[in-house]
């Protein structure tokens, strides 16, 4: 550690008496000790390959996947929040998607008159899939072809209008992750370990029970 000692020089100023008479005034010399600071320490600067691993790792998280690329950067924040949070942002995605599709489809169904006649192509095919599906394995119902093509273009509307509405539903469920697991998750699992602690505490007094009953039991022989 290395200290430098610096003099100031002697200053004069003019300064001015009560009496009205100029006079000279010294100022006594001070002593500034300056001691040099130990430069902080660099660090490493991370490499292209590890920078590429991370966001290999972001693309292949669970949330973050289902996030539009504008709002990774805000959602990443949350990679280290806790189970119950993760859980809660995939049940909070999933009811946004549900919810808001089962609500216009049913809407266009009892006003046909609102349904526009163009629709993407992709959203026809995938409507198309999940109507025959849900006819079909779900509900068996007995649909005539006009009617089902009716409910694949209802259908289909309302899932292109839920997948345009991604980002407004990927912002509420960030925003309600936090309450949502705080007041539904959390509890549901503490309900479930709770369940696992008491049939493990049963399963080991069993056990516990089992090895009293096989234990030999003591003879009293009489003395000889």
């Amino acid at each position: 550690m290395i200290r430098l000692i610096r003099l100031q020089p002697t200053r004069f100023a003019l300064s001015r008496s009560p009496l009205g008479i100029r006079a000279f005034t010294t100022t006594a010399p001070r002593l500034r000790i300056f001691q040099n600071k130990p430069q902080p320490t660099r660090q490493p600067t991370t490499t292209a390959t590890a920078t590429s691993k991370e966001q290999q790792q972001l693309d292949n998280h669970p949330i973050l996947k289902r996030v539009p690329k504008f709002l990774r950067s805000y959602a990443s924040k949350f990679i280290n929040a806790p189970f119950s949070h993760l859980i809660s942002f995939l049940v909070l995605h999933e009811l946004t998607a549900i919810i808001p599709l089962v609500s216009l489809w049913y809407f266009f169904h009892t006003h046909p008159n609102y349904v526009p006649m163009e629709i993407p192509s992709w959203a026809l095919e995938q409507g198309a899939k999940v109507i025959d599906y849900v006819i079909t394995k779900v509900t068996n119902w007995e649909v005539n072809s006009k009617d089902k093509m009716q409910m694949i273009i209802e259908g289909a509307y309302a899932f292109s209008i839920v997948k345009f509405l991604i980002p407004a539903r990927v912002v509420l469920s960030l925003y309600l992750m936090p309450w949502f697991a705080k007041w539904f998750v959390v509890p549901i699992l503490n309900i479930f370990s709770n369940f696992r602690q008491i049939a493990s505490l049963k399963k080991k007094q069993g056990k516990a029970q089992a090895f009293e009953d096989v234990k030999t039991k003591k003879i009293d022989k009489p003395r000889l």
